[in-house]
């Protein structure tokens, strides 16, 4: 429908299936990985680092964007796995959409609007930043309301070149020391998330689909967490019209902001 008018092909389609894998399975959409790291919100301890990690609001975030689909395009050029890779971009106009939504709710809810829609750590092309948004399914304080800040996207800029090299055909990771520094930015960026879970009366923030050496870099901090594999809700699912058989894709980014 979108790209037919402009004379373009359409790869495939997505969903989110919140009635389970079988319906859709059966109409044609292959279940994708549906797993996610849950952190409970916690307060923010004063930092001694505190002027290496900075908060992102909304007007930081187009530059960020663009830079992160940037990496994404050069990544999947120079993939040599003999795999397909497809990717919903994660450009400015999807964390829009959900930060649009995010500030209509809040304004309902709360009367304001959130400033900080994430966090950044590290080095010019070693950073890692995520970006987030709070979600509301039920009554502010119900703990089975499932009220969620979700980071719609977690970048580690290593990752890309992480990506691209012969290591990542072998199963390998980045050596030791690397891995620490960035559990160290990634941890001081999920304990801004969780403290913002708290301020805003969120029920836990949810990371999905960990890459390898995400789930790698979490293992070495001393965060608490909990590794959920979904079953009947927010599964993703995807319908391939392309060459070749759809279980020799690779889904890259499949994370909250593709959702909709």
């Amino acid at each position: 429908w979108q790209a037919g008018d402009r004379g373009k092909t359409c790869g495939f389609s997505a969903l989110w299936s919140d009635i389970g894998k079988l319906y859709y399975a059966g109409q044609g959409w292959h279940p994708f990985p549906s797993v996610h790291f849950e952190f409970p919100p916690v307060s923010l301890s004063v930092r001694s680092d505190s002027a290496q990690l900075q908060f992102l609001e909304s007007e930081e975030l187009k530059e960020l964007c663009e830079q992160d689909e940037l990496r994404i395009r050069q990544s999947m050029a120079q993939a040599r796995d003999g795999k397909t890779h497809i990717c919903i971009t994660p450009d400015h106009e999807h964390m829009k959409w959900h930060h649009v939504r995010e500030d209509f709710m809040c304004n309902k809810i709360f009367g304001k609007q959130p400033i900080v829609r994430g966090a950044i750590m590290g080095e010019r092309g070693h950073r890692v930043w995520a970006v987030w948004t709070r979600n509301f399914y039920g009554p502010v304080g119900n703990t089975s309301s499932g009220n969620t800040l979700h980071i719609l996207r977690l970048v580690i800029e290593d990752e890309a070149l992480e990506s691209s090299s012969s290591s990542k055909t072998s199963g390998a990771l980045p050596h030791g020391t690397l891995l620490d520094e960035q559990a160290h930015h990634l941890k001081a960026i999920i304990q801004v998330a969780q403290a913002q879970a708290l301020e805003w009366s969120l029920r836990h923030v949810e990371l999905w689909n960990p890459t390898p050496l995400v789930q790698s870099i979490v293992q070495r901090t001393d965060l608490q967490y909990s590794k959920v594999e979904r079953e009947s809700e927010s599964i993703p699912m995807l319908m391939w019209y392309g060459e070749g058989e759809i279980d020799d894709l690779e889904w890259v980014g499949n994370e909250k902001y593709g959702w909709c």
